[in-house]
């Protein structure tokens, strides 16, 4: 599985992306995973609807960083 955390205006929610496994039933030594989707950081947990939010709090609305993460940890992202 695969989380991307995501942004919804006063709410913040994981998205979980679940994928298959699967194995040849003979012999069960070719294990293939299905790919994981896309990510804007590689490997990283924010969705691109969290870093819209954290760029344009930063830069156009000219909120700092501290008081961006107060609110998201009011709103349970630790």
């Amino acid at each position: 599985t695969s989380e991307r955390v995501q942004f919804k205006p006063a709410e913040l929610y994981v998205e979980v992306h679940k994928r298959e496994k699967l194995a040849c039933g003979a012999c069960e030594k070719d294990v293939s995973v299905a790919p994981a989707p896309s990510a804007v950081i590689s490997k990283g947990r924010p969705g691109a609807s969290l870093l819209a939010r954290v760029i344009g709090g930063k830069y156009v609305d000219h909120e700092p960083l501290h008081r961006m993460s107060r609110m998201l940890e009011r709103l349970g992202c630790s």
